[in-house]
C-alpha cells in the first residue's frame, strides 16, 4: 500500500525568502518557517518552492505569516569538517505545493504546478 505524504503548516518566516535559479533557469525559493506551539518548543521548518510560485516568494519578508501545504522531502549529502574529514549530512524539508500569504490583503494564494517540479526532478 502506498503512503500519504502531505503536510500543512502555518507559521512566520524566520528570514527573508531567498530566490535563486537552477542551471536550466528554473526559479527556486528557500526559506524557514517558525511554528509557535502552545506549551511546546518552537519548530523551525525549511521550505522550498519551485517555478512561478518561487518567484512570488521573493517579496516574502522576515516575520510574515504564511500557510504552506506541501510534501515532506529528505536530502542527504557529504560534507567536510575543518580537519578535512568527510561525514554524512541529512535534512528533512517541505516542498511547497501551495503558499498563502496571511499578512497581506486578500490572503494571496499561489498554487504549485506539478510539471515544474517534475522538470527539475522533485
Amino acid at each position: 500500500m502506498l503512503g500519504l505524504n502531505q503536510v500543512n503548516i502555518i507559521g512566520n518566516l524566520v528570514h527573508d525568502a531567498k530566490v535563486s535559479y537552477t542551471n536550466s533557469g528554473t526559479p527556486v525559493a528557500n526559506f524557514r518557517v517558525a511554528i509557535n506551539q502552545a506549551d511546546e518548543d518552537t519548530l523551525f521548518i525549511d521550505v522550498t518552492a519551485w517555478g512561478k510560485q518561487a518567484e512570488t516568494c521573493k517579496n516574502l519578508c522576515k516575520g510574515e505569516a504564511v500557510f504552506i501545504a506541501g510534501k515532506i522531502c529528505f536530502q542527504t549529502w557529504m560534507a567536510t569538517d575543518e580537519r578535512g574529514e568527510e561525514y554524512d549530512m541529512q535534512k528533512h524539508f517541505i516542498t511547497a505545493m501551495r503558499i498563502v500569504f496571511l499578512n497581506r490583503g486578500g490572503n494571496r494564494s499561489f498554487q504549485h504546478q506539478d510539471e515544474e517540479a517534475a522538470a527539475v526532478g522533485v
